[in-house]
Protein backbone atom coordinates (compact mmCIF):
# COMPACT_ATOMS: atom_id res chain seq x y z
CA UNK A 1 0.00 0.00 0.00
CA UNK A 2 1.16 3.26 -1.07
CA UNK A 3 1.49 5.33 1.86
CA UNK A 4 3.68 8.57 -0.03
CA UNK A 5 2.41 10.44 -2.59
CA UNK A 6 4.36 10.88 -5.32
CA UNK A 7 5.28 14.47 -4.43
CA UNK A 8 6.76 13.40 -1.31
CA UNK A 9 8.96 11.23 -2.77
CA UNK A 10 10.20 13.55 -5.29
CA UNK A 11 10.71 16.07 -2.40
CA UNK A 12 12.56 13.52 -0.12
CA UNK A 13 15.05 12.66 -3.23
CA UNK A 14 15.76 16.48 -3.33
CA UNK A 15 16.59 16.51 -0.06
CA UNK A 16 13.23 18.01 1.55
CA UNK A 17 13.15 17.92 5.60
CA UNK A 18 9.24 17.88 5.59
CA UNK A 19 9.17 14.89 3.28
CA UNK A 20 11.43 12.96 5.28
CA UNK A 21 9.74 13.72 8.27
CA UNK A 22 6.52 12.54 6.70
CA UNK A 23 8.37 9.10 6.14
CA UNK A 24 10.09 9.27 9.47
CA UNK A 25 6.35 9.65 11.03
CA UNK A 26 4.53 7.02 9.14
CA UNK A 27 7.22 4.19 8.73
CA UNK A 28 8.94 4.67 12.35
CA UNK A 29 6.49 2.81 14.52
CA UNK A 30 6.25 0.02 12.11
CA UNK A 31 9.96 -0.18 11.90
CA UNK A 32 10.44 0.08 15.53
CA UNK A 33 7.64 -2.98 16.27
CA UNK A 34 9.43 -4.72 13.89
CA UNK A 35 12.84 -4.27 15.26
CA UNK A 36 11.34 -4.72 18.89
CA UNK A 37 9.64 -7.90 18.20
CA UNK A 38 13.16 -9.51 16.72
CA UNK A 39 15.17 -8.39 19.76
CA UNK A 40 12.61 -8.66 22.24
CA UNK A 41 14.67 -5.43 23.19
CA UNK A 42 13.34 -1.89 23.44
CA UNK A 43 16.68 0.02 23.80
CA UNK A 44 18.75 -1.79 21.14
CA UNK A 45 15.45 -1.83 18.80
CA UNK A 46 14.95 2.12 19.47
CA UNK A 47 18.74 2.30 18.24
CA UNK A 48 18.61 0.40 15.46
CA UNK A 49 15.90 2.06 14.13
CA UNK A 50 17.16 5.25 14.52
CA UNK A 51 19.80 4.27 12.83
CA UNK A 52 18.34 3.15 9.80
CA UNK A 53 16.42 6.45 8.83
CA UNK A 54 19.50 8.50 9.47
CA UNK A 55 20.73 5.71 6.07
CA UNK A 56 17.84 6.60 4.40
CA UNK A 57 18.90 10.40 4.91
CA UNK A 58 21.95 9.47 3.43
CA UNK A 59 21.08 7.78 1.07
CA UNK A 60 17.98 10.20 -0.23
CA UNK A 61 18.84 11.23 -3.37
CA UNK A 62 18.77 7.37 -4.92
CA UNK A 63 15.34 6.55 -4.32
CA UNK A 64 13.04 6.06 -7.54
CA UNK A 65 9.85 5.72 -5.87
CA UNK A 66 7.80 4.37 -2.42
CA UNK A 67 8.27 0.96 -2.59
CA UNK A 68 11.88 1.31 -2.71
CA UNK A 69 12.31 3.37 0.46
CA UNK A 70 10.03 1.02 2.10
CA UNK A 71 12.42 -1.91 1.00
CA UNK A 72 14.95 0.23 2.56
CA UNK A 73 14.15 0.62 5.60
CA UNK A 74 12.89 -2.74 6.30
CA UNK A 75 15.72 -4.53 5.09
CA UNK A 76 18.42 -2.54 6.53
CA UNK A 77 16.87 -2.96 9.61
CA UNK A 78 15.96 -6.57 9.58
CA UNK A 79 20.28 -6.64 8.37
CA UNK A 80 20.73 -4.60 11.90
CA UNK A 81 18.87 -6.66 13.96
CA UNK A 82 20.83 -10.00 12.66
CA UNK A 83 23.93 -8.45 13.15
CA UNK A 84 23.02 -7.34 16.77
CA UNK A 85 21.51 -10.99 17.38
CA UNK A 86 25.00 -12.43 15.35
CA UNK A 87 27.17 -10.41 17.68
CA UNK A 88 25.37 -11.23 21.02
CA UNK A 89 25.29 -14.86 20.33
CA UNK A 90 29.16 -15.12 19.07
CA UNK A 91 29.88 -13.38 22.44
CA UNK A 92 27.86 -16.06 24.81
CA UNK A 93 28.81 -18.74 23.22
CA UNK A 94 32.53 -17.52 23.74
CA UNK A 95 31.74 -17.30 27.58
CA UNK A 96 30.08 -20.88 27.10
CA UNK A 97 33.44 -22.01 25.63
CA UNK A 98 35.61 -20.75 28.77
CA UNK A 99 33.34 -22.67 30.95
CA UNK A 100 33.32 -25.76 29.40
CA UNK A 101 36.50 -26.02 29.17
CA UNK A 102 37.77 -25.08 32.47
CA UNK A 103 37.70 -27.22 35.66
CA UNK A 104 34.75 -26.18 37.28
CA UNK A 105 36.85 -25.14 40.72
CA UNK A 106 38.72 -22.37 38.67
CA UNK A 107 36.01 -19.46 38.49
CA UNK A 108 38.91 -17.41 39.23
CA UNK A 109 40.20 -18.43 35.66
CA UNK A 110 37.56 -16.29 34.51
CA UNK A 111 38.72 -12.59 35.42
CA UNK A 112 39.11 -10.10 32.65
CA UNK A 113 42.71 -10.70 31.71
CA UNK A 114 43.35 -14.55 32.38
CA UNK A 115 39.94 -15.39 30.22
CA UNK A 116 41.02 -12.97 27.18
CA UNK A 117 44.87 -15.44 27.75
CA UNK A 118 42.46 -18.33 27.99
CA UNK A 119 40.53 -17.31 24.88
CA UNK A 120 43.76 -16.73 22.85
CA UNK A 121 45.41 -20.30 23.80
CA UNK A 122 42.03 -22.16 23.11
CA UNK A 123 41.46 -20.32 19.43
CA UNK A 124 45.05 -21.02 18.92
CA UNK A 125 44.27 -24.49 19.73
CA UNK A 126 40.85 -24.71 18.06
CA UNK A 127 43.13 -24.06 14.63
CA UNK A 128 45.21 -27.30 15.22
CA UNK A 129 42.34 -29.43 15.21
CA UNK A 130 41.79 -31.73 12.12
CA UNK A 131 39.78 -29.61 9.67
CA UNK A 132 35.94 -31.42 9.51
CA UNK A 133 36.59 -31.50 13.03
CA UNK A 134 37.68 -27.53 13.33
CA UNK A 135 35.41 -26.64 10.88
CA UNK A 136 31.97 -28.47 12.83
CA UNK A 137 33.12 -27.13 16.34
CA UNK A 138 33.25 -23.47 14.88
CA UNK A 139 29.74 -23.68 13.43
CA UNK A 140 28.42 -25.69 16.57
CA UNK A 141 29.86 -23.51 19.23
CA UNK A 142 31.02 -20.27 17.95
CA UNK A 143 28.40 -19.65 15.95
CA UNK A 144 25.58 -21.73 17.80
CA UNK A 145 24.49 -23.80 14.79
CA UNK A 146 22.16 -27.14 15.70
CA UNK A 147 23.74 -29.97 14.66
CA UNK A 148 20.78 -30.99 12.09
CA UNK A 149 21.87 -27.17 10.49
CA UNK A 150 25.31 -28.47 10.45
CA UNK A 151 24.86 -31.81 9.12
CA UNK A 152 22.60 -29.98 5.98
CA UNK A 153 25.37 -27.54 5.69
CA UNK A 154 28.27 -29.80 5.70
CA UNK A 155 26.07 -33.21 4.01
CA UNK A 156 26.82 -35.47 6.85
CA UNK A 157 24.96 -37.33 9.03
CA UNK A 158 23.96 -35.90 12.31
CA UNK A 159 25.79 -38.71 14.31
CA UNK A 160 29.21 -37.96 12.40
CA UNK A 161 28.17 -33.84 13.80
CA UNK A 162 27.92 -35.16 17.40
CA UNK A 163 30.79 -37.51 17.49
CA UNK A 164 33.29 -34.72 15.72
CA UNK A 165 32.24 -32.06 18.76
CA UNK A 166 33.14 -34.77 21.27
CA UNK A 167 36.40 -35.54 19.51
CA UNK A 168 37.02 -31.20 19.27
CA UNK A 169 36.04 -31.30 23.06
CA UNK A 170 38.68 -33.82 24.43
CA UNK A 171 41.40 -32.75 22.13
CA UNK A 172 40.98 -29.07 23.18
CA UNK A 173 40.64 -30.00 27.03
CA UNK A 174 44.54 -32.09 26.28
CA UNK A 175 46.18 -29.49 24.74
CA UNK A 176 44.76 -26.76 27.10
CA UNK A 177 45.43 -28.71 30.12
CA UNK A 178 49.02 -28.08 30.67
CA UNK A 179 48.65 -24.55 30.10
CA UNK A 180 45.30 -24.11 32.04
CA UNK A 181 47.32 -25.84 35.10
CA UNK A 182 49.90 -23.66 35.22
CA UNK A 183 47.50 -20.36 35.09
CA UNK A 184 45.62 -21.76 37.90
CA UNK A 185 48.93 -22.52 39.73
CA UNK A 186 50.17 -19.20 39.15
CA UNK A 187 46.61 -17.93 40.61
CA UNK A 188 47.47 -19.70 43.86
CA UNK A 189 50.30 -18.02 44.51
CA UNK A 190 49.03 -14.46 44.11
CA UNK A 191 47.46 -12.27 46.79
CA UNK A 192 43.67 -12.71 47.07
CA UNK A 193 43.04 -8.83 46.75
CA UNK A 194 44.33 -9.39 43.58
CA UNK A 195 42.02 -11.92 42.25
Amino acid sequence: MNLLGPDVVTQFTQGDTRAFTAIYNIYYPRLFNFANRMLDNREEAQDITAETFVKLWRLHANFSGHDKIRAFLFVTCRNACYDYLKYHARENSQQKLVQQLLPQTDDVLLRDEIKADVLDHIYTEIEKLPEQCKTIFTLSVLEGRKNNEIAELLQITDKTVRNQKVLAKKLLRLALFDHLRVVSMLLSFMPAALL
